[in-house]
């Protein structure tokens, strides 16, 4: 979201935003074993980034069923809201450009800081120990460094 809109944009706001905004893909995020575009979301009060993650764009795994990591992506977002610890971007299902698949609301990040630039930072160990129990609870097979942002 511009600087304005994300100062405003409340919780609801974010979600209707990833619900039933215009999204406009702006191009595919590179080094995602999936497709995985970056696209411009907006509606009448709000713009902003999204991730889109198509069904039809998941590679199959040998570990879950096809076609269905879009819907794991929602999965993590509506247990880390239940147990209120915060660590997934608001996602949604909703059918985008390229068919059914999840929007993730992007978050802007110092790329350069991830899990590995965290590990010597012992005021990070409770959030990085609620990482790992979380991505147990959700059966998370997928972790990289990059995937843990400031």
């Amino acid at each position: 979201m511009d600087e304005q809109s994300e100062q405003a944009a409340s919780f609801e706001d974010v979600m209707s935003l990833l619900n039933s905004g215009e999204m406009t893909v702006r191009g595919l995020l590179p080094g995602s074993s999936n497709y995985t575009f970056l696209a411009d979301i907006c509606n009448d009060r709000f713009e902003g980034l999204a991730v889109y993650k198509p069904r039809q764009g998941e590679t199959p795994l040998w570990d879950f069923p096809h076609g269905t990591l879009y819907q794991r992506e929602m999965a993590a977002f509506q247990v880390s809201q239940a147990l209120g610890w915060n660590l997934v971007p608001p996602t949604v299902m909703r059918v985008g450009p390229y068919g059914k698949g999840a929007v993730q609301f992007f978050i802007d990040a110092d790329f350069s800081q991830h899990y590995f630039s965290f590990r010597d930072e012992t005021a990070l160990f409770p959030t990085l120990m609620r990482i790992a129990a979380f991505d147990i609870m959700i059966n998370n097979a997928d972790r990289k460094g990059g995937h843990t942002l400031r």
